[in-house]
């Protein structure tokens, strides 16, 4: 999962023209958020550390945690309301991206 969106992540990052900061925060907030509190809070990591730690360390506790769930047993497959959760994430990381359209033309609502 973290390298599915690690993937996706990348293909636009680039494009955005965000500096460091600011691709960390996204990247965070992308993240299932039991994982981006657990990472903060076990792994203490910061804002200020830098983007690929962040991958790093997301990948690193994802795969200790299927690992664990191999061995004592846990969660196999993902339950849909888990599916439903990584697309939602999905669609506000791309949105959080996506900027304004200044050839767009603004319509308003007509008010009767």
């Amino acid at each position: 999962m973290v390298e599915d969106y690690w993937s996706k992540f990348c293909t636009w990052k680039d494009l955005t023209g965000y500096n460091e900061v600011a691709l960390v925060s996204i990247f965070k907030r992308g993240l299932h958020p039991g994982l981006a509190h657990k990472l903060v809070e076990l792994r203490q990591m910061k804002n200020s550390d830098s983007l690929d730690k962040w991958y790093e360390s997301a990948l690193d506790y994802e795969r200790a945690r299927r690992e664990a769930n191999a061995e004592f047993g846990g969660r196999g497959e993902k339950s849909s309301r888990q599916d439903r959760e990584e697309i939602t994430r999905e669609k506000k990381v791309a949105l959080a991206v996506l900027r304004r359209n200044p050839e767009a033309m603004d319509i308003d609502r007509m008010k009767r």
